[in-house]
């Protein structure tokens, strides 16, 4: 029994002399502006200058807020601040944003990755973790995906899934029942994604017990252990990364990469090709082979797209574009449900798109010529982002001595893209709902810089417009064939929960639809 005690009391012991060591590491780091004697934010002990919003006491926003407040009293250009024990530039000058993003991106070509490849492949290998010649190489890859005129000849498939849905919605048998509406455009921009990026039909709205659903939904359920895992990826990452502990599930990794890899081999044994972003990464693949057979050279297959790299993206444009585009339509309805009068004058420039397109069908250029729609988008966006800071990592030594700054390689940067758009500097009365803002008028007078909803410079997220025609299509057939209203009256103006990672309102995403009595068309029956 004295054996068992010894033995305990000496692993009780390795691990608290790994805990201090931890904690004197991280207290070390968190000297680091101090030694450089550059002004630092406030920090929590341990957990940095997001601890705030860690321990639940604010939400991420205000806590992005808070500091930028802080730094503006201090009249700085560019604060420290930490993440946990990383340091970080805090930008509040939005000239420094624009040097960093557009003017010096070549010394920021970088984007903090979420985790590295060999840890998860699938987020190790996306657009969203590479860099350097590898992003370039697959940014270029991936460009063509989101022309315009891609766009276009992807509207009937999105408009496709908005009649799904528009039937979907006024053919509940009870229509006094509130509805989870981020639940609803979850599947609604799953089946988007499904068909578009994937070739494949989901149908999730009926069926929301599928397998492709709940694997999607999975991602995103930090409950039980994967709390944890998300915990330990927003404070400690290194940490996730020693230990080898995935983000992506094991079965979500294998379930996502069976249905591509086997519509790849569908298409390549079968000749078929469909105008998709897989499609478009098969394509380039065939066409790297083909330049090593026209030099007369064995193929050099680690230089080519390797069927893991073609799920990789496809994997995080269908992950990236799920939460977000579900998150801001729903938001969007939020607000027009407390804004009775703007979801009117929506409203009619919506039937006046159907009225114009015929055939009960949108089209490309009805959706883009709904003006008022873009300008509610824009303010809620404002508001409400869905991603309020975003980062860039200096690759090469920078002086900026304009700014008093001399960025290292190495050194990351932050950006509050939420702090910017509701700073009353840049936009008069910021917590009232505007969106005649963003009016062809009054647009031009917002500061560029101020405004990034999809981030800033050429690495800004590549799939902002195929975001928006797919939010415009949700919108516009919710308000055809449906009148919104608040579940309680007290969920608008929208208060975000502190107790929740992302964006959310308190008390979530519930919402009164009911049918109109008039609707521009008659939806046909299956």
């Amino acid at each position: 029994m004295s054996e068992l005690i010894k033995m305990f009391l000496v692993v009780l012991g390795a691990l608290l002399g790994l805990v201090a060591s931890y904690v004197a590491y991280v207290c070390w780091c968190q000297t680091y502006w101090m030694r450089k004697g550059v002004f630092a934010l406030r920090s929590t002990f341990l957990l940095g200058s997001l601890g705030p919003a860690i321990l639940k006491k604010t939400t991420l926003s205000d806590n992005i807020i808070d500091l930028y407040k802080e730094a503006k009293a201090k009249n700085l250009k560019c604060a420290g601040m930490y993440l946990t024990a990383v340091p970080v530039y805090y930008i509040v000058d939005v000239d420094l944003v624009k040097e960093v993003t557009v003017k010096q991106f070549d010394h920021f070509t970088d984007r903090q990755p979420f985790t590295r490849r060999s840890v998860d492949e699938l987020f190790g290998r996306s657009l969203l973790s590479l860099k350097g010649n590898d992003w370039r190489k697959m940014r270029h890859n991936l460009s063509p995906s989101f022309t315009g005129s891609k766009l276009r000849g992807m509207t009937d498939l999105m408009v496709q899934i908005g009649i799904q849905y528009a039937k979907f919605i006024t053919s509940r048998p009870n229509y006094d029942e509130s509805l989870d509406m981020k639940i609803i455009f979850r599947r609604f921009a799953l089946d988007v994604i499904a068909t578009t990026a994937f070739g494949t039909a989901t149908n999730t709205l009926e069926n929301p017990k599928s397998e492709f659903y709940n694997k999607s939904s999975s991602i995103l359920d930090f409950t039980g252990k994967r709390k944890f895992i998300a915990i330990g990826y927003t404070i400690a990452p290194k940490l996730m990364e020693i230990l080898r502990i995935p983000f992506v599930p094991k079965d979500v990794k294998n379930f996502f990469t069976s249905v591509i890899v086997n519509n790849i081999k569908f298409r390549e044994q079968n000749n078929k090709s469909r105008p998709d972003m897989i499609q478009l990464l098969i394509d380039e693949r065939n066409a790297q082979i083909q330049k090593f057979k026209e030099a007369n050279q064995p193929v050099d297959e680690a230089s080519i797209m390797s069927d893991l790299d073609i799920v990789a993206q496809a994997f995080t444009f269908f992950l990236a574009g799920f939460e977000t585009v579900s998150n801001l339509t729903t938001l969007v309805c939020m607000v027009l449900g407390g804004e009775k009068d703007v979801q009117e004058k929506l409203r009619e420039e919506v039937d006046d798109a159907f009225a114009k397109s015929g055939n009960g069908k949108l089209s490309y250029d009805a959706i883009q010529g709904m003006k008022y729609l873009d300008m509610v988008i824009s303010e809620v966006q404002r508001l409400i982002p869905v991603t309020p800071f975003g980062d860039r990592i200096c690759n090469k030594d920078l002086d900026l001595p304009e700014y008093g700054i001399n960025f290292k390689e190495g050194d990351i940067v932050g950006i509050p893209f939420y702090a910017f758009s509701r700073d009353p500097e840049h936009f008069p009365d910021p917590d009232e709902f505007k969106p005649e803002r963003f009016s062809e008028e009054n647009k031009h007078k917002i500061k560029p810089f101020t405004f990034m909803p999809f981030g800033s410079g050429p690495r800004g997220c590549i799939g902002n417009r195929f975001a928006l025609l797919e939010v415009k299509i949700a919108l516009a057939y919710t308000l055809a064939f449906c009148e919104i209203d608040l579940n309680t009256p007290d969920q608008y103006p929208i208060r975000l929960d502190k107790t929740k990672i992302e964006n959310s309102p308190i008390g979530g995403f519930m919402l009164k639809i009911k049918p109109r009595e008039n609707p521009p068309v008659v939806l046909e029956k299956n």
